[in-house]
């Protein structure tokens, strides 16, 4: 299963989904807030399942938190201001291992990157606006019995922070290919 994560598109529909399409085909596409509407009609136009949270500039209803389990693993998304990541990650990784979430999926920052910590693995897309000098995306493979978790950005040759979790061989180097 190959899962598209996006946040803070700010009202760039068309910006984002063009780069979506760049990073080649989906089966689900994941919104973290800041624009939950855009979520909602990129998925329309690119025809796939949709799942999102609210943002810190969503102001229509919706979950704000939300716990999925996908293939076997347990996510939590949420858009991250209500956990200050501004200022660490440290309540996020709490809340995340009260909810026994693998992985948790978070946006606000629109700085793109994947972390661990304690056998909890986090991935932050980034952003998909005009205006920014980077714009990126999250890729997530789902591929029992492993998972694949990547950043991609337009013009970049394949993807960058790039992760490939498989039970009990640890976490491998950065520069596994995450497949399209």
């Amino acid at each position: 299963m190959k899962v598209t994560v996006v946040s803070d598109t700010h009202r760039s529909v068309d910006l984002a989904e063009q780069i979506i399409r760049d990073a080649g085909p989906l089966d689900l596409l994941i919104h973290l807030g800041d624009y939950l509407e855009d979520g909602i009609e990129l998925a329309r136009r690119l025809g796939v399942a949709f799942h999102g949270v609210r943002g810190d500039n969503d102001f229509s209803p919706g979950e704000t938190e939300l716990v999925l389990e996908l293939a076997g693993v347990r996510l939590f998304l949420v858009h991250g201001h209500s956990y200050n990541i501004d200022e660490g990650l440290d309540s996020l990784f709490s809340e995340a291992r009260a909810r026994a979430a693998q992985l948790v999926l978070f946006g606000h920052s629109h700085r793109p990157g994947i972390f661990s910590r304690e056998g909890i693995y986090m991935l932050n897309p980034g952003n998909l606006c005009l205006g920014e000098k980077v714009n990126s995306l999250g890729v997530l493979r789902l591929e029992l019995p492993g998972m694949f978790l990547g950043i991609f950005s337009p013009g970049q040759k394949g993807f960058t922070h790039v992760r490939k979790i498989s039970p009990g061989a640890g976490q491998q180097p950065d520069h596994v290919q995450c497949p399209r």
